[in-house]
């Protein structure tokens, strides 16, 4: 009987076998408790700051504005011939044919140059700004009549004035911006 009290028992699987206590040394103690009351070290933060250099952010944002520009304007410009070839639209279809393939070229020759991060680009987006808020003013001065007639006249010259706005605001980040001056160097 002796012989089978001394033999191990298997352990079924899936059961833990019970852990012997052991009992940390004197010394792990000692460092544990020297570590944990010393002074924190001096921590150095390494802050990664953002390249401005390269197509992205705000200038991204307004080379995807371009696109679009351009895909509108083509839209607008065979829009204003069907329309006036029907005997249909006035004047603001001629506007839409005079600026807009100017204006389109403008945008892709932009969005090429940008992309190429070549100096040349901010002077195009600039231009390009411009020709589209003057194509859009002379549109609206040309509306402002029709608009005047029925009581919207207030409305219109408030949707020219934020349009002028909202040009020298984008120009403006054309010609201010960090990111326009350090990603065209070529």
């Amino acid at each position: 009987m002796n012989e089978k009290q001394q033999q191990p028992q298997p352990q079924p699987v899936g059961q833990a076998i019970p852990a012997q206590p052991v009992a940390p040394s004197p010394q792990a103690v000692q460092n544990w408790d020297n570590a944990q009351y010393q002074q924190p070290q001096q921590v150095q933060y390494v802050v990664m700051q953002q390249s401005l250099q390269g197509v992205g952010g705000w200038l991204l944002f307004f080379l995807i504005c371009m696109g679009l520009g351009a895909m509108t304007n083509i839209i607008s410009f065979f829009t204003s011939i069907d329309l006036l070839s029907a005997g249909l639209g006035g004047a603001v279809p001629i506007v839409n044919i005079i600026f807009g393939i100017p204006l389109v070229a403008l945008y892709i020759a932009t969005i090429v140059f940008i992309a190429l991060q070549k100096k040349l680009g901010k002077t195009l987006a600039i231009v390009s700004y411009a020709a589209a808020a003057l194509a859009s003013l002379v549109g609206n001065i040309i509306s402002l009549n029709t608009m005047s007639s029925v009581g919207l006249g207030g409305s219109a010259i408030g949707f020219i004035l934020a349009q002028l706005i909202g040009s020298g605001l984008i120009i403006l980040y054309f010609v201010a911006s960090k990111r326009v001056k350090a990603t065209l160097v070529k």
